[in-house]
């Protein structure tokens, strides 16, 4: 049986900053938000869609969507990403996120 490709799209959510870098890297769907209302109400429309490969969220606004991460749980897409925002970058640990991000991913650690 041969896999079919299908072209997925990467998006973000967060403030002015994550945002305008994302673009850059060629994020093509992008939420500016400020609060966390805001921001459970980007990522609920983003988990409707699926056309949508990776979602980057800021840092900030882990614990206030966690309960909507159960619905892709599991999936392989979307992938939800966790990266800081301009203002949490002091005392980033690269080597804890990517640890983390590997355990959801694939269930189990790996070293860096």
């Amino acid at each position: 049986m041969r896999a079919i490709a299908r072209e997925v799209k990467l998006c973000v959510i967060g403030g002015k900053a994550l945002v305008s870098v994302m673009r850059f890297a060629g994020a093509e769907l992008y939420y500016e938000v400020y609060d966390v209302a805001s921001a459970r109400k980007a990522l609920e429309e983003i988990l409707e869609r699926d056309d949508v490969g990776v979602v980057v969220v800021e840092e900030r606004y882990r614990g206030a969507v966690a309960d909507l991460l159960e619905r892709v749980r599991g999936k392989l897409t979307p992938i939800v990403v966790f990266l800081p925002g301009i203002t949490e970058v002091a005392g980033y640990d690269a080597r804890k996120v990517y640890k983390d991000l590997h355990r959801r991913t694939i269930g189990f650690e790996v070293e860096i």
